[in-house]
C-alpha cells in the first residue's frame, strides 16, 4: 500500500478506481472509530496506522470531513439495502425506516456536528435515502 502513496498524492481529486477503493478500504476501518472521533476525517486519520500509512494519508479526501460524512451516509445506506434485501418479503416503509434508525443510533450523537458541517450534501443523500427506501418498500415517487 505503501507504493502507492506516490500516485495517491498526486491524483487525489482524480476518480480513480484504484484511488476509490483506497478511500473506502480507509473509511471501512474507520467505521469504528466514528465513536471516538465523530464523522470526521480524525476517524480515517487515526487508522492510517493500520496500514502502515502516515495520517496525512487523509490528503486522499480532499473535501475533508464533508468526503467522510458522504462515505458514512452511504455506508449506511447500503447496510440498509443489504439488510432487507436478505429478505423473502418486501418490506413496508415503516420496517425500512426502523432499520435506518437503528443503524444511525449508535452515531447519533455526532449527527448534529455532521449535519452542520455540510447540510447541503445532507440534503441531498437525505432525498437519495427517501428515494431508496421508498424502492425497497415499494412505495412510488414522484422523481
Amino acid at each position: 500500500m505503501q507504493r502507492l502513496c506516490r500516485r495517491l498524492y498526486s491524483t487525489a481529486s482524480s476518480r480513480d478506481p484504484l484511488l476509490d477503493a483506497v478511500r473506502q478500504r480507509l473509511f471501512e476501518a474507520s467505521v469504528p472509530k466514528i465513536q471516538q472521533h465523530g464523522i470526521t476525517i480524525k476517524a480515517v486519520a487515526s487508522v492510517a496506522p493500520t496500514f502502515n500509512l502516515p495520517t496525512s494519508v487523509t490528503g486522499l479526501f480532499p473535501s475533508g470531513d464533508s468526503d467522510v460524512i458522504a462515505l458514512f451516509l452511504d455506508h449506511l445506506k447500503n447496510k440498509m439495502v443489504a439488510v432487507h434485501e436478505s429478505t423473502e418479503e418486501t418490506p413496508d416503509l415503516h420496517g425500512v425506516i426502523s432499520t435506518r434508525l437503528q443503524l444511525m443510533y449508535p452515531h447519533i450523537k455526532h449527527w448534529p456536528t455532521a449535519l452542520a458541517t455540510d447540510p447541503i450534501l445532507c440534503a441531498k443523500k437525505l432525498m437519495d435515502l427517501v428515494d431508496t427506501m421508498a424502492g425497497l418498500a415499494l412505495v412510488p415517487t414522484n422523481s
